[in-house]
């Protein structure tokens, strides 16, 4: 009847967004910020060319040259239960380089009553040219999770972009400080540290990318 299929609905909501977040192994998990990003993951690190630029690398912000808003949006699994948002602004010619702010978004969409819950990071960044052919950049990051026991937490990133004659190099350390979350619980966390390199060549036509993740 009616009645038991509106049990089964409400049990089969409950069941994805409950599993959603007690079966990842950490809080806080890389995750996608730009439509680029998404389709290029890790290889993004040496071409980011817009706001994505704030957490896939820094040090690219700083080649810049128009101010960069942009925003993202993912519903995870496509129901409409779990969202990820990240919203991001690049300022250049800001002092020798460029600086940016970004908010990331994870957690329980509108239509989940039951459970209110959400993990946020607020990403203060600068980029800038340092010699010839030398950019570097930095994160400095505030995790902030809102639930029934808050939690939070200082993050930082690093980010090097080298271009030269034959390649282009990025690299990213991710969570360099090996970032620790504390909980209300009395809970300590440790974000793990993640170093992503990316090399790209680009042609008159097409680029070639290649990019790892340790």
């Amino acid at each position: 009847n009616i009645f038991m299929k509106l049990k089964l609905s409400l049990f089969f909501v409950v069941s994805v967004t409950l599993t959603f977040f007690v079966n990842r192994t950490y809080s806080f998990e890389d995750l996608d910020t730009t439509f680029k990003g998404k389709v290029l993951k890790q290889t993004f690190v040496s071409v980011a060319d817009d706001f994505g630029a704030i957490y896939y690398n820094p040090a690219l912000m700083s080649k810049l040259r128009r101010r960069e808003l942009g925003f993202y949006y993912n519903s995870i699994f496509n129901l409409g239960l779990i969202d990820h948002t990240f919203l991001g602004y690049v300022q250049p010619k800001l002092g020798k380089g460029s600086a940016g702010f970004a908010w990331s978004r994870l957690g329980t969409s509108a239509n989940v009553e039951f459970m209110k819950y959400s993990e946020n990071i607020f990403i203060f960044s600068y980029g800038q040219r340092v010699l010839r052919d030398i950019f570097v950049g930095g994160n400095v990051k505030y995790f902030f999770v809102d639930y029934d026991y808050k939690a939070s937490g200082i993050g930082t990133d690093l980010g090097l972009f080298i271009p030269t004659d034959i390649v282009n190099i990025g690299v990213l350390w991710q969570n360099f400080n090996q970032s620790e979350i504390f909980w209300q619980t009395g809970t300590k966390e440790n974000l793990s540290s993640v170093i992503k390199l990316s090399v790209s060549k680009n042609f008159d036509d097409h680029s070639v990318l290649f990019g790892i993740r340790y």
